[in-house]
């Protein structure tokens, strides 16, 4: 079982400045530290949130979660 966490993050771009953004962190049932991360993905909390449920309730393998944030965005 996994656990999808949302992690707030902040960057900097040269062209807009700093920005808020929402990365996703993976945890496995037992493990402390996560499985995989990854960085700057949504910048609206709801959406990300709304997609961190998603993942929580239907349980995807960390291997295709980069192509289901790349739909879920489109």
């Amino acid at each position: 079982m996994y656990i999808f966490k949302l992690k707030k993050e902040s960057h900097y771009n040269p062209e807009i400045g700093r920005y808020k953004s929402f990365g996703i962190e993976v945890y496995e049932k037992p493990s402390a530290t996560p499985t995989m991360v990854i960085s700057d993905v949504f910048v609206d909390f709801y959406k990300a949130q709304q997609f961190i449920s998603l993942c929580n309730e239907c349980q995807p393998e960390p291997v295709h979660l980069l192509e289901l944030c790349i739909d879920f965005i489109q």
